[in-house]
């Protein structure tokens, strides 16, 4: 499914399941790579994305009430040009309820 924002309570996990594509085809890599996570305040996590055959789970605990958001411009911050990636973002509402 095409996910752009998603709506977590207090204390959930949230679980990102992605596809590392190029031209449509799925690219078999392995290997794990840092994801940051930054709310609207400018405070900054670092969760670990783990990637097998192409395939991208990113795993988090959401402890505090905040706005987060992962964008095409942190993910690519660290890595080389010739790596980048097309990212549309997203963007986490943990609420309280």
């Amino acid at each position: 499914a095409d996910l752009r924002e998603a709506t977590l309570p207090v204390g959930a996990t949230l679980v990102v399941d992605a596809e590392l594509r190029a031209g449509g085809a799925m690219l078999p890599l392995t290997d794990s790579f840092r994801m940051p996570l930054v709310s609207t305040d400018g405070r900054e996590r670092v969760l670990l994305a783990r990637m097998q055959d192409g395939r991208v789970t990113l795993r988090g605990p959401m402890t505090e009430s905040r706005i987060w958001r992962i964008t095409e411009t942190q993910i690519n911050s660290a890595l080389p040009p010739e790596q980048h990636v097309a990212f549309d973002g997203l963007t986490v509402y943990t609420v309280e309820t």
